[in-house]
This record gives structure tokens, C-alpha cells and sequence, in this order.
């Protein structure tokens, strides 16, 4: 009889040992995947913040990532356009945003590279209030001018505007823009007057309309006007002729190399980002990126895929700082 209770005591002890150590580990569990945002990221709408309005290459590309992030996560990814400051106002709103992955940042060279070197006093740091989520595209600028002038090379372009400074005028949606035409006004002394627009396809349509005479626009927004005619192209900022426009020489052929620049777009999330929603972010726009019909969308959009992850982002756009500030100090250009 006392073998038979010992026995029954055993049992129970055993049976309540196991039941509390399947607790211990449902509970350690569950505190772990609590610990981790990640594992319950994103529960509810994503805004991506674009600092140039609707139609422009930063837009187009945002927008493009924006829905394949919205299949895979399976929550809204909305595109909200916020221009302004040469793209300086979406990029200190999305400082101030809650660090929790639900405010993005599309932007590139203008507010994260070409701000700091130029601005006397800039509200943020690129750096220092950023995490860098990815590189998606690089992309050269094309110089375009009215169809009706008689300007056919970078050589009739600036004796034209010499000789007609009533006429000399340009459309630029962005201070990084400006600062490469600042450099071909220096180096030939040719007078130049901005006409500020809030996006490149902006800056194009002034161009087809002879409200100003030419626009130096990343090529993606001025593809289409290219192609069709509408606009004619003289000179394009990479180091060697677009397979988009092989008629079109470069800068360096030009005879203007000083003007020989790729600009890009990346993502960025405020500092204090949960490193875990940094990964799955990075992972998802790696992927995305080198989808066959994103790099099918982004040749027709004239640009270069890139999907660089997140660190090597971040060297990438230190780099960028240095080049830009060299740039702006060999031009002596500086804002308040």
C-alpha cells in the first residue's frame, strides 16, 4: 500500500514537473518574440516620405518599392510627398518620427549628401540621426534644352546663353542640381538664372514649354521627352554614353569632365530603429531590387539598380559627403 502511494506521488510530481517546465519554456517563448519588434513588424501602415512632389525619379522609385513592400509585408505602404527646402523638410520631419520603422525616408544626394556641404547650419545629421536602410538606384543627369533653340552640344549651349543673358535661364528642382550647374557657370563664366521647380518632370515640362530655355534633371523624369523628341538632349553626366541615350555625349566629351557625377536614392529610417526592423527592412529591399520586373522598370526608367544593403550604404554616403563638400568649396558655395 505505501509502495503503491509512493509510486502515485512520483507520478504527480513528475506529470506537475513537466506541465511547469512546459510553461517555463511557453513563457520564455513568448518573452523572447516580445523582445524581438520584428516578429510582429509591420502590424499597421507604413509611410515612405518623399522629399520632392509626385512624378519626379525619387517619386517613381519610392512609389515602385512601396508596392512590393506592400505584398510581402501585407500592411498598407503608403508614398506621402513632402517638398520642400531642397528636400530638407521631409528629411528633418522623418528625424523627428518615432524611431519604430512606420515613418521611411526616400531621398538622395540633395538633403543627405549636398545639404550638409553646402548649409551653414542644417538641423539633423545625416549620420548621426539616420540608419541606413539601403541603396536602390544610381542614376547620371542629363542636360536638356528647348527643341525650338539652336542649341545642339554643350559648346553652342554656353555661347548661346552668353550671347542672350535676357534668355539665360534654367530649371532646377533641387540645390544638388544647382550645384553642378554652378560649376559649369564657373568654369565658363556663363550667366545662368534659377528657375526652381519642385520636381525634375516639373523642371522638364518648363523646358517643353520655353518658359526656360534647358534643365539638368536626372534621366529617369526626362527619358520619355528624350526619346519622343520633345526635349533635345546635349550631354550626360556619366562616364561613359547611356545605353538609354547613346547619341548623347558625355560631359567629358563635352569637354566639361568637372561635371561628371552620378547621383542615387536610398532609405533611411531616425536613429534609435530597432536593429531588428533595420535587418528585415535591408532584407526586403535587397530582394526587391533585384526583382526581374523592378530592374526591367528601373532600365525603362533609366536608371541603375543598386540594392546595396544597409552598412555599406552608410560608407557609401560618407563618401558622398566628402565628394560633395569638395565640390561646394571648389565652387564656394555656401546657404544659410
Amino acid at each position: 500500500m505505501i509502495t503503491h502511494w509512493v509510486a502515485l506521488f512520483k507520478k504527480r510530481t513528475f506529470t506537475v514537473l513537466a506541465l511547469a517546465l512546459a510553461l517555463a519554456d511557453a513563457l520564455m517563448t513568448n518573452g523572447a518574440a516580445a523582445q524581438d519588434p520584428a516578429s510582429t513588424y509591420p502590424s499597421r501602415t507604413i509611410r515612405i516620405m518623399v522629399p520632392f512632389a509626385a512624378g519626379g525619379g525619387m517619386d517613381i522609385l519610392a512609389r515602385l518599392i512601396s508596392q512590393k513592400l506592400n505584398e510581402s509585408f501585407g500592411q498598407p505602404v503608403i508614398v506621402e510627398n513632402k517638398p520642400g527646402s531642397s528636400g530638407e523638410l521631409a528629411t528633418e520631419y522623418v528625424k523627428n518620427a518615432a524611431p519604430d520603422g512606420y515613418t521611411l525616408l526616400v531621398v538622395g544626394n540633395g538633403s543627405m549628401a549636398v545639404s550638409p556641404a553646402t548649409k551653414i547650419k542644417l538641423n539633423y545629421s545625416p549620420l548621426g540621426d539616420f540608419a541606413a536602410i539601403g541603396l536602390i538606384a544610381s542614376f547620371p543627369l542629363v542636360l536638356v534644352v528647348n527643341n525650338d533653340l539652336p542649341i545642339h552640344t554643350m559648346s553652342e549651349f554656353v555661347a548661346y546663353i552668353k550671347a542672350n543673358p535676357a534668355k539665360a535661364n534654367y530649371a532646377e528642382p533641387a540645390v544638388a542640381f544647382q550645384l553642378v550647374i554652378e560649376i559649369l557657370k564657373k568654369k565658363t563664366g556663363a550667366p545662368l538664372q534659377l528657375i526652381p521647380y519642385k520636381s525634375s518632370t516639373e523642371a522638364v515640362l518648363s523646358v517643353m514649354g520655353g518658359i526656360t530655355i534647358a534643365a539638368l534633371v536626372d534621366s529617369g523624369p526626362a527619358a520619355g521627352s528624350i526619346k519622343s523628341g520633345k526635349v533635345r538632349a546635349i550631354g550626360i553626366t556619366s562616364t561613359a554614353r547611356s545605353p538609354d541615350f547613346p547619341d548623347v555625349p558625355t560631359m567629358t566629351e563635352a569637354g566639361f569632365p568637372e561635371l561628371t557625377i552620378s547621383f542615387w536614392s536610398g532609405m533611411f529610417a531616425p536613429v534609435g530603429i530597432p536593429p531588428s526592423i533595420v535587418k528585415k527592412l535591408e532584407s526586403e529591399l535587397v530582394r526587391i531590387v533585384k526583382l526581374p520586373d523592378i530592374q526591367e522598370r528601373m532600365k525603362v526608367l533609366a536608371v541603375v539598380p543598386e540594392g546595396r544593403a544597409g552598412e555599406e550604404t552608410r560608407r557609401f554616403l560618407e563618401d558622398q559627403i566628402a565628394v560633395f563638400t569638395a565640390i561646394a568649396r571648389s565652387a564656394n558655395i555656401t546657404r544659410d
